[in-house]
């Protein structure tokens, strides 16, 4: 019959062994492929680079378009969709982008009428910068879209029933 000093515990990598000694510091040997050292020769170069005359051309001044139909308080000029614009302006919003070709959601932030409002500048020859497309939006949103469905509604876009007005 076995006692319980014969059986021998599984030898672990943080315990003694049986003879109370610690495990061999090192891994057993695997084998490994030998090591070369190996050196670089360097390479001599067969062509040397060439420069090139390259011509870069910079707009100072952009060409002239012609300006807006409407300034940008003019609210008496088309009572209507200033009225429409005062009272559903996020909707209105959503109908010019949708009139543009462009997803409802773009009409619904300063930044996505200003993308709007550069794109019809852009498409029409109006004269104006991207800079001046983000401050007027930004700080005269209204304004800005009110005169940008006026001009919409001179060059005759469709409404396609997604204005509210």
């Amino acid at each position: 019959m076995a006692y319980q000093e014969d059986v021998k515990a599984p030898l672990l990598g943080n315990q003694y062994d049986n003879h109370g000694s610690f495990p061999s510091p090192r891994p057993p040997a695997y084998n490994q492929p030998p090591q070369h050292n190996i050196q670089f020769q360097p390479v001599p170069v067969q062509v040397q680079p060439q420069s090139y005359n390259t011509t870069t051309t910079v707009v100072i001044n952009q060409p002239q378009g012609r300006i807006w139909r409407n300034g940008l308080c003019d609210c008496c000029s088309n009572c209507g969709i200033c009225m429409c614009v005062y009272c559903f302006q996020a909707c209105y919003q959503c109908g010019l982008a949708n009139r543009m070709g462009e997803s409802c959601c773009v009409g619904l932030t300063a930044s996505g009428m200003s993308s709007l409002r550069t794109k019809f500048r852009m498409i029409h020859g109006i004269q104006g910068t991207v800079l001046e497309d983000a401050c007027v939006t930004m700080w005269c949103s209204p304004c800005a879209t009110c005169q940008l469905g006026k001009e919409m509604a001179a060059e005759n876009y469709p409404t396609n029933g997604c204005s509210p007005c």
